[in-house]
């Protein structure tokens, strides 16, 4: 997995916060921080299997969780979007690897809440929800 990559115009969202988007060839990544530049959301959608996939993590959550992304109304006289779907089921292998490529991507994120986005998805890969919540 290459290096993720900010793309410019972050903008702010009253509800969530201000939004971040990185992204590199594998996968799409959107943060959500607070005033004091705290991690408060993410989404990050990825591709497997030829399926969209994404973690979705909000404060006061453990984990993130994996969800299948159901794509929109194929009918262009309906303008449907998306739908996260929680019957994803994650391979072992396969969440093993999108963790492995994921830290090393993750090297340009900001310390301040780049370890903690991994930790939940970790959280996630291991099926290890009641673990402690990672350091803020």
């Amino acid at each position: 997995m290459d290096r993720l990559r900010e793309i410019a115009g972050g903008r702010r969202d009253e509800a969530n916060g201000q939004r971040q988007w990185w992204r590199n060839r594998s996968v799409d990544l959107f943060v959500w921080l607070d005033d004091a530049g705290a991690l408060v959301r993410f989404h990050l959608s990825y591709e497997a299997l030829g399926k969209q996939r994404a973690f979705v993590w909000r404060a006061g959550q453990r984990s993130a969780e994996h969800l299948d992304v159901r794509g929109g109304e194929s009918d262009p006289q309906h303008n449907r979007a998306p739908l996260l779907d929680a019957r994803a089921a994650l391979r072992v292998e396969q969440g093993a690897a999108l963790l492995d490529g994921l830290k090393l991507a993750a090297t340009d994120l900001p310390a301040a809440w780049g370890p903690q986005l991994v930790a939940y998805i970790a959280q996630a890969v291991s099926g290890n929800e009641g673990a402690e919540q990672p350091q803020q």
